[in-house]
């Protein structure tokens, strides 16, 4: 979650404002995204806060990758491999 929303193309000129019209041309984000699905016309799981009203359910029940990423300017280049991530089903 962005902590500077508003000014968030200030501080990352390359942000990428997602929305479900926009999800075709981002062929890196996971099957499951919530944009994605809604964009497929699977609509939301019962766990995303808009449908159970719980912000946390997502990480409680494991289907998050909070806590699984790093800030781009803490990843040094040598390490950028390391944290690359093959989601399940996307094209390459």
């Amino acid at each position: 979650r962005c902590k500077d929303y508003e000014n968030r193309q200030e501080h990352v000129p390359d942000c990428v404002k997602l929305t479900p019209g926009k999800i075709e041309q981002l062929k890196w984000m996971p099957k499951e995204c919530s944009y994605r699905r809604v964009a497929d016309g699977r609509g939301l799981e019962e766990w995303h806060h808009l449908i159970s009203g719980d912000r946390d359910l997502i990480h409680k029940l494991g289907h998050s990758i909070k806590g699984k990423t790093v800030d781009e300017t803490e990843a040094h280049d040598d390490e950028w491999p390391h944290w690359i991530v093959d989601w399940e089903g996307n094209t390459p």
